[in-house]
């Protein structure tokens, strides 16, 4: 499939206003294709000729959309290092739609609503190591975030000290993070937080959706998971320093941060 043949779809939305803010992203300078991850973008069934062209570095880039893409950035809250945050949200990632079931995500893509006091932007080094490792895991059989591209850039970014700043376009079954329902519950949105599992359901937990006992037994599953995840980890030797509620999917892997 050709990258003008694409036509994305973005089923978040359907939630509505409560759970996201539309976010136009803010493209790199001078954006260079470092690399592409031409065994994802066949499963996505997209030609794997196409990510050596100068259309796709714009799509990574985010100066060209696909057709289709209505970008925003996701609210949740979080616990964060024994402290819960009430309002946090994709403060430098920013949605751009969904191919079949796997949603497309552009990291260090510039601020949002949520950034606060960040730039939204993400540096190389980070980023270089976020799409090695998430493939690793991928290839040892553990569940977890995966990304279809990386681009440098001339763009300065500031880390203690200037570093060129980068993006990764990645890709996941589901953003939902356990911080998403402690948004909703923490302010008492019983409607909306409903409407969240119904959803979360519906996108990681199919084979429950027409069970009755459906809530109970998908966070039942979602622990189950999420153990085996972390013992998955350990066994290779993997840590993770910031395994906060905000960055725990609700799909039951962890993000790679």
């Amino acid at each position: 499939m050709k990258l003008s043949e694409i036509s994305v779809t973005n089923p978040y939305l359907q939630l509505g206003e409560a759970f996201y803010d539309f976010t136009t992203p803010s493209p790199l300078e001078a954006p260079e294709l470092i690399d592409a991850n031409s065994t994802l973008a066949i499963e996505l069934e997209i030609d794997k000729e196409e990510l050596s062209t100068q259309e796709f570095v714009e799509i990574v880039n985010g100066s060209r959309l696909l057709k289709g893409s209505k970008p925003f950035a996701m609210l949740y809250a979080g616990h964060q290092f024994g402290h819960f945050v009430p309002s946090l949200g994709d403060g430098r990632a920013i949605n751009i739609g969904t191919i079949g079931k796997t949603h497309l995500q552009l990291k260090g893509s510039g601020k949002t609503k949520y950034s606060r006091s960040g730039d939204g932007r993400a540096v190389l080094r980070s980023s270089i190591r976020e799409y090695l490792i998430s493939e690793a895991m991928k290839n040892l059989k553990i569940p977890t975030t995966r990304a279809l591209a990386i681009i440098d850039s001339s763009h300065s970014v500031y880390r203690e000290e200037w570093e060129r700043g980068a993006i990764v376009l990645r890709t996941s079954s589901s953003w939902i993070r356990v911080g998403t329902f402690e948004y909703f519950a923490h302010n008492g949105m019983l409607k909306e937080l409903h409407k969240l599992l119904e959803y979360a359901i519906a996108e990681s937990y199919p084979h429950l959706v027409n069970v009755n006992d459906r809530i109970t037994l998908m966070l039942k599953e979602f622990v189950a998971r999420s153990a085996k995840l972390i013992a998955q980890w350990m066994s290779v030797g993997f840590n993770h320093g910031v395994m906060n509620t905000d960055n725990f999917s609700i799909a039951g892997y962890h993000r790679t941060k």
